[in-house]
């Protein structure tokens, strides 16, 4: 499997960050945080964020894997004295894979 930058993933990746929260305990995120998350993505990869993905080898226009990095401003932490600062955390795999 190679990874590759989300380009028209987006429902794909908001599937997977519902599935992060419901394997938390969590109910399902509700309809208006499905749609509230699709715009935010849909948004933000044209702005600040990049989502590296991983195709589903055995279902065609699903993902089994993503990683987002984001860029923002504000405090920066001790460790780090750049305004900027891009944190990563691996979001979601699909648990069928």
């Amino acid at each position: 499997m190679n990874a590759r930058t989300a380009q028209s993933d987006t429902e794909e990746i908001v599937r997977l960050a519902a599935d992060m929260f419901a394997s938390f305990g969590h109910n399902g995120p509700s309809a208006d945080w499905h749609e509230a998350a699709r715009e935010a993505v849909q948004r933000r990869l044209d702005e600040d964020l990049v989502v590296f993905v991983v195709d589903d080898p055995t279902q065609p226009r699903r993902l089994a894997a993503l990683l987002p990095a984001w860029s923002s401003t504000g405090s920066p932490p001790q460790h780090n004295l750049s305004t900027k600062t891009s944190p990563a955390a691996r979001l979601g795999r699909d648990a069928s894979t």
